[in-house]
């Protein structure tokens, strides 16, 4: 099997999509070395992949060497398909959830992340809403193959467009969270440690939320002194707003805005949290929960079809609004986890995941 892989994703900082997309391509490409992986991109990779049986085609890709405006939605469209005919690939993987308007000569089997251009397309720009909108109602009828990255999308799937989904093929857990050993220290005060987010500053992520409980928590008495919120994640969009929230609790003390932080350092991060807190309203999955579940740490997340599919009853759940939120943290406030005292679990791997999406692809035609 010779698969192209769109690689728009290896040319940004690995968020949540890159991370999927690089971390089930390694498995790939450790489970089938016999397949031939050529991976497709309008930039140069940040951080390619290497292994032998996988190739980073710049010259057939025409990648630039830096990002150019308007470069990314031409290159998509206009010569992507083009690239994945001339690589004499047997398929494609459509990795960001999207393929090209003109129709690749091969197969295309199609990631489905979420469908938040129809669930919740006030917290998108208007560009990127109705282009992904569009496309994905295009190609999930059309796909060869339809992957979910969960049960959950493939019920929306199922229920929105009357699609038999062929594999879910969820995210796993990298191995630097499984190998984390948490170090020896004494355990914090109930006035001291870190409660942390992680995910990139946009409005599906419900951040405006979570800063009003804080500060209400925060003016009643109840965030306890010396405790702070760690926020990590890269700039996102629409976040004007959020910023202004963000900043009325930066003032104080409370809240702490690392940015993008590179991957090898987010296990100690969540091993040593007290709790990672994750409100949003719409996911597909949920990386960081199933990340903070393997080195143990407590979770406090929103009421979501994924968030239960990952943590069982294993986190402490919420409403998305204000009040529910404030509640929730105020139970956890009250008695606040040590840093590790979650059981660690971990129940999605790669590899499983890529043993997934190369029968299915194997499967008969």
């Amino acid at each position: 099997m010779h698969l192209a892989v769109d690689g728009t994703p290896f040319c940004y900082p690995m968020a949540g999509i890159g991370q999927y997309v690089r971390s089930l391509l390694d498995s790939l490409a450790t489970e089938r070395p016999d397949w031939k992986f050529t991976v497709l991109a309008p930039y140069a990779p940040l951080e390619p992949l290497s292994r032998p049986n996988v190739s980073h085609d710049q010259v057939l890709s025409r990648s630039r060497s830096r990002p150019s405006r308007g470069w990314r939605a031409w290159w998509f469209d206009a010569v992507l398909p083009g690239a994945v005919k001339r690589s004499g690939a047997d398929a494609f993987w459509a990795a960001s959830g999207l393929a090209p308007i003109v129709r690749p000569v091969a197969p295309v089997a199609l990631t489905i992340f979420d469908f938040t251009p129809d669930r919740f397309p006030e917290t998108m720009t208007a560009s990127a809403r109705t282009y992904r909108r569009w496309n994905q109602h295009h190609w999930i009828r059309r796909a060869r193959w339809r992957l979910p990255i969960s049960h959950a999308v493939a019920a929306e799937a199922r229920l929105a467009f009357g699609v038999e989904p062929d594999a879910v093929v969820t995210p796993g857990v990298d191995r630097i969270f499984l190998e984390h050993r948490q170090e020896q220290v004494n355990p914090p005060s109930r006035s001291t440690g870190y409660l942390v987010v992680l995910g990139t500053l946009e409005p599906r992520k419900n951040l405006a939320a979570l800063a009003a409980a804080v500060d209400r928590l925060q003016e009643e008495g109840s965030w306890p002194d010396g405790l702070v919120l760690r926020m990590v994640g890269g700039k996102g969009w629409r976040d004007s707003p959020l910023r202004a929230s963000l900043g009325r609790l930066e003032e104080k003390g409370i809240l702490e805005l690392t940015g993008y932080l590179p991957r090898a350092e987010l296990p100690s991060l969540l091993a040593g949290a007290r709790a990672l807190l994750m409100p949003s309203l719409y996911e597909g999955f949920g990386m960081p929960i199933a990340e903070a579940m393997a080195v143990g740490c407590p979770v406090v997340c929103s009421d979501l079809a994924p968030f239960r599919e990952i943590a069982c009853d294993r986190a402490q759940f919420h409403g998305t609004g204000v009040e529910e939120i404030v509640e929730a943290y105020r139970a956890l406030l009250a008695s606040l986890p040590a840093p590790g005292s979650a059981p660690r679990e971990t129940r999605f791997t790669w590899s499983d995941s890529a043993r997934r999406f190369a029968t299915t692809l194997e499967g008969p035609r």
